[in-house]
């Protein structure tokens, strides 16, 4: 479902889909602005494609493809940012817990990538910073039967432990100037 706010009232949430048919995924879409459009992903439930649509104001959706080229599986909610004009998903692996992602500047979705060193059971978070030149994606790793968060600069620098541990994905915010992670701790 989808629906919007104009900053007095609220649209009638309704059915996200597309020709009739109608979107379908067990786990929370993400959701961003590209261009002046909504831009939504999701983990189909049937397949376990990655799969985004755009939408305009009135939420008319368009016609979901597969990102990634057809490639993307996931068993978990993927993670989308824009930066640069240009759409960063992010995913974990269907049948594995390596941490993909995949990029698309308005038009086709390149090959899935691996991230280095990014393993996961857990949905991944990303974000683009206004103030920096890179994206940030914040992941849980199991070692030894310890769970911990990493925060990581997208691209060549190495992960960053967070102190304390979770069983669960951390989130990403941005405020001002300054980079915001959240996670639930274990007990």
């Amino acid at each position: 479902y989808a629906m919007s706010y104009d900053g007095f009232t609220w649209t009638a949430p309704g059915l996200a889909s597309f020709g009739g048919r109608i979107f379908h995924s067990k786990l929370s879409p993400a959701l961003t602005v590209q261009n002046g459009h909504s831009v939504m992903l999701w983990t189909d439930a049937a397949t376990g494609s990655v799969e985004g649509s755009s939408g305009t104001a009135g939420l008319a959706w368009s016609q979901p493809v597969v990102i990634a080229q057809g490639a993307a599986k996931s068993s978990m909610a993927p993670a989308v940012a824009v930066a640069n004009g240009s759409l960063f998903a992010v995913y974990k692996g269907k049948t594995n817990d390596n941490l993909y992602y995949s990029i698309s500047s308005g038009g086709a979705w390149s090959k899935q990538a691996q991230m280095n060193g990014a393993v996961t059971p857990y949905a991944p978070s990303i974000v683009f910073p206004p103030s920096s030149l890179a994206l940030v994606v914040a992941w849980t790793t199991k070692s030894r039967q310890m769970e911990r968060a990493y925060l990581s600069i997208f691209g060549p620098r190495p992960p960053v432990k967070i102190p304390g541990h979770t069983n669960a994905g951390p989130t990403l915010a941005i405020l001002g100037s300054r980079l915001y992670i959240a996670w639930r701790g274990i007990k």
